[in-house]
């Protein structure tokens, strides 16, 4: 059943001779290649009559006869500015298109005054480029930028990741006292973790921990976290910071961690291990590089 009284009077004959076409004719080309069928079904001219109801109000003051591509870019606006899903905006533009598809099937004084619809551009195609907020309406990258973004994040994940993910692990057992290297220390008295780390130092021949904001000068905090103590800058006695200032050992200029393993065309990615200052910055780093291998190869590329 087709209740006409949802439709503005004035264009109600306009409209019941485009759903009389409908029903007695076969579909017209432009409509066959893409249904495949020979005519609109029943459900077919119900969904029609249903979006046409909304041409229908928006048109009241716009009679048919006389319906342009510029009145026709208008409704579109419309159509962009009603919250609906991408498939509704898509069925409301379908049925536009339907009455200028039948155009040969009605007489002249009921067709729309245009060549072809919003210059040929599909129902579907329209729908998509209407941003309302739902989905992903973003440009699609284009190839080559894609492609060099892959390659560095293959890279940074493959060949970068790895020597970050270690020194994050171990900066992550260091600071609460977990580390394998501090059971060395079990039982010891401060001063006794002090001298037997000064000790393994001299002999494996590493700097002392430094502040990369005083230059030269040690990073007791670290130093504290080496020997199974809190990371913090009351950790250590003032005779433990004496044993280190007094041991002549080298200082670094931040707190170095982990080894450098990975290569870049066959060379070590960068001369030193990573300093405690960094890490953070490069865990971001690598967790994007995951995302977008991730989302790309899963198949979200735009």
């Amino acid at each position: 059943m087709l209740y006409w009284s949802t439709f503005p009077s004035v264009l109600v004959d306009d409209f019941k001779v485009f759903t009389l076409a409908v029903l007695d004719c076969p579909y017209p080309p432009a409509l066959s290649r893409i249904t495949g069928l020979e005519r609109a079904s029943v459900a077919t001219v119900l969904l029609w009559f249903k979006r046409l109801r909304v041409f229908a109000t928006w048109l009241r003051h716009r009679p048919a006869p006389g319906v342009t591509d510029h009145d026709l870019d208008r409704y579109l606006d419309h159509v962009r500015a009603i919250q609906a899903s991408t498939n509704t905006r898509r069925q409301l533009l379908n049925a536009v298109r339907a009455i200028w598809a039948y155009a040969p099937q009605l007489p002249p004084e009921h067709r729309m005054s245009v060549r072809e619809p919003w210059q040929g551009r599909s129902p579907g195609e329209l729908a998509e480029d209407i941003k309302t907020g739902r989905g992903n309406k973003t440009p699609r990258i284009e190839a080559a930028t894609m492609t060099a973004l892959l390659d560095w994040a293959l890279r940074i994940v493959e060949d970068i990741g790895p020597d970050v993910r270690d020194a994050w692990r171990e900066f992550r057992q260091l600071y609460p006292g977990t580390h394998l290297s501090h059971r060395r220390y079990d039982g010891l008295p401060q001063a006794e973790r002090m001298k037997l780390f000064l000790q393994a130092a001299r002999e494996e021949g590493r700097e002392l921990p430094g502040d990369p904001e005083r230059p030269g000068a040690i990073d007791f905090r670290y130093v504290a976290c080496l020997i199974g103590l809190p990371a913090l800058s009351g950790s250590l006695s003032g005779a433990s910071r004496s044993l280190a200032e007094a041991a002549g050992l080298p200082v670094a200029e931040d707190f170095f961690i982990g080894r450098i393993t990975g290569r870049i065309d066959g060379r070590p990615w960068r001369e030193r291990p990573l300093t405690v200052s960094e890490l953070p910055a490069l865990v971001l780093v690598v967790t994007a590089a995951c995302f977008v291998t991730v989302s790309y190869l899963s198949g979200m590329r735009q």
